[in-house]
């Protein structure tokens, strides 16, 4: 359990960066610029699906193994060794 929390908080700046700043830039723009939440067009908005869904297909598989092959999590605070 212990290691269990320990790749928990390497796994929040990775989680942070993949979905909370893009979601802060989005507002931010929709706020002060008047841009569109979402993309106007319905071909748009299913390829950016289709990179975030490939994307985190990538993050975990990658996390999954440094966690099994590595013995580490993916921050230097806790490093391969």
């Amino acid at each position: 359990m212990k290691d269990l929390g320990r790749h928990l908080r390497a796994f929040l700046l990775p989680a942070v960066l993949m979905f909370v700043l893009p979601a802060i830039i989005t507002w931010v723009e929709y706020q002060y610029y008047d841009r569109p939440i979402l993309a106007q067009s319905w071909l748009l908005r299913i390829a950016g699906l289709l990179v975030c869904a490939v994307g985190l297909v990538l993050l975990i598989v990658t996390v999954r193994l440094i966690i099994l092959i590595g013995n580490g999590t993916i921050m230097p605070l806790g490093p391969i060794a």
